[in-house]
């Protein structure tokens, strides 16, 4: 997402805002009050509330980007430090701000944060873009403020709200070769939407994925047809999808499997991810116009034989896309992205070997609370929430819909 996407779009999710402030971070901005810097999302002041503005998308931009007293207007104070979410603020009106990217603790007491500083510290006397941490006790002594821009999305990224309603909604194939579109709450459940193509094409379609493929703002399907090509099917932002034609040029895609759709290179494009026929993960880079290119390898060997049901999510909160999935002991494993196309091992993501017997993965922010969860169905064809905790777990959350529905559905995505 470009400067000019987020000035023609009424919200910014909250994976972007982190990813945009990653951009400033991992190439250490210096800090001034008296230029500006200039990358693929735009042209902002290099200090506290430049950054700030840079991170949420704000106009205007350059040298007069909001300051520390202005950015309140662009947003709303909350009741307590613990309503934070990952991408809201934390403004000292006369001073300095923060970006809010996760607790430290279970406690509240230790935030981590991403900062344009001159305040010296670990970093030396000029920081710079860093990540940091705040204690509670010097946010509250120093009058900090938590503040949310009112542009920011509820929680689900375009690529899985489907009808508009910054809800994250869920499609399946049914018994019937329909595709079928289920709308999410915003709590963790969904409720039947009905069909998001007329008649049942599906037949022979595998590997499903969703993500927002033409960055239009609409969530699309991207699936691999009978004949083993990559097919693209735009989203119309009112539930249903249409023929979007070839994805890559060619029947490139027998043998590939577990495909799952994010921004694994930090270009603000969606990208996809799979194992090959020789159970490498590979990445393929989107162009933001409904085509994949080839990216290469996104971890060094053959590791995923056994692998299965991978999704892409940010599950630790960093602004990068990270994969999850179930290994051959039936243990769900995460995997953290560099935002660089490449992911590493980042342990268990629930602990103990839970997972014989899921199937259906999918991945996305399901009770709009900034993070990443899981849905998938169980072995007795229930619909299940596993809520994420934005530090790279999930835990139990209960059934996603009342009753065993599920039997006969496949390729959730």
């Amino acid at each position: 997402m470009t400067a000019a996407d987020v000035a023609a779009s009424a919200t910014i999710s909250r994976s972007e805002v982190l990813r945009r402030a990653r951009s400033w971070v991992d190439v250490n901005v210096k800090y001034t009050q008296y230029n500006h810097y200039s990358n693929q999302y735009g042209d902002y002041r290099m200090d506290c509330s430049g950054f700030i503005s840079m991170a949420w998308g704000l106009q205007p931009s350059g040298m007069a980007a909001p300051t520390t007293r202005s950015l309140p207007s662009y947003g709303t104070l909350l009741n307590s430090l613990d309503d934070l979410l990952p991408g809201d603020a934390i403004n000292d009106f006369d001073s300095h701000v923060v970006l809010f990217v996760s607790w430290a603790d279970a406690g509240h007491t230790v935030a981590n944060v991403y900062e344009q500083t001159s305040y010296g510290g670990p970093a030396g006397p000029d920081p710079g873009a860093i990540a940091s941490q705040y204690s509670r006790t010097k946010l509250i002594n120093n009058g900090y403020r938590p503040l949310r821009y009112n542009g920011i999305g509820a929680g689900s990224e375009s690529g899985r709200d489907f009808t508009g309603d910054g809800r994250a909604d869920l499609m399946a194939i049914d018994s019937g070769n329909s595709l079928i579109r289920f709308n999410g709450d915003g709590a963790g459940h969904v409720t039947w939407g009905g069909a998001a193509w007329n008649g049942a094409h599906w037949a022979g379609y595998r590997e499903l994925t969703v993500g927002d493929f033409n960055n239009d703002g609409r969530a699309d399907v991207i699936g691999i047809d009978p004949g083993n090509s990559l097919i693209f099917f735009p989203g119309d932002g009112a539930g249903n999808v249409t023929w979007g034609g070839g994805a890559w040029n060619g029947a490139h895609w027998a043998g590939y499997r577990e495909l799952t759709a994010g921004d694994f290179n930090g270009d603000g494009r969606t990208d996809i991810a799979g194992i090959d026929p020789g159970n490498n993960l590979v990445v393929f880079n989107g162009d933001g116009a409904g085509h994949v290119t080839w990216g290469g390898a996104a971890w060094n060997g053959a590791h995923w034989a056994g692998y299965r049901e991978l999704v892409a999510g940010d599950f630790n909160n960093d602004g990068r896309t990270d994969i999850v999935g179930i290994d051959a002991g039936n243990n769900l494993i995460r995997f953290n992205g560099d935002g660089a196309g490449h992911v590493t091992w980042g342990g268990g993501a629930w602990n103990g070997a839970h997972w014989a017997g899921y199937r259906e993965l999918v991945a996305g922010d399901f009770n709009n609370d900034g993070r990443t969860d899981v849905i998938g169905i169980d072995p007795g064809n229930s619909l299940i929430f596993f809520p994420g905790d934005g530090a790279g777990q999930v835990s139990w959350g209960g059934g996603a819909w009342n009753g065993a529905h599920w039997a006969g559905y496949r390729e959730l995505a």
